[in-house]
């Protein structure tokens, strides 16, 4: 599946989950448990893979920066309409995001995207195991 052209940039973008599964030969599942968070960094350049953990304010930054809230552009009530006012659903995203970054450990995941994919599925797959 193709990506947007604003993918690897630092434009939001809207991005369904199955397309982003596809793109990287992914499945989604009904649910499952989330045990840590990663940050992708992903270049247009043959930058070896990084992987290293990050601060709790570090993914928080991270976090409220992906966070669509109410005064994104893109905002919309995509599933349900809303009856919070924007103030409530803006805080209730920001107590969320704190509650990730104080839980769940987050490690930033930099790559070159014309690099050697399996060298990013080898580090992804280490990283994972450490995690177990």
């Amino acid at each position: 599946a193709a990506l947007s052209r604003e993918f690897a940039t630092r434009d939001k973008t809207v991005l369904p989950a199955r397309t982003f599964a596809a793109a990287f030969g992914a499945e989604l599942v009904a649910g499952s448990r989330l045990r840590a968070l990663l940050v992708p960094r992903f270049t247009d350049t043959t930058q070896p893979v990084r992987i290293r953990p990050m601060t709790r304010e570090k993914t928080l930054a991270a976090l409220a920066q992906a966070c669509f809230t109410p005064t994104d552009e893109f905002w919309r009530p995509w599933l349900i309409t809303r009856k919070d006012s924007e103030t409530t659903l803006a805080h209730r995203s920001a107590a969320l995001c704190a509650r990730l970054a104080a839980t769940a450990p987050c490690h930033e995941v930099a790559f070159g995207v014309r690099g050697s994919i399996e060298d990013l599925r080898r580090a992804l797959a280490d990283l994972i195991g450490d995690l177990q």
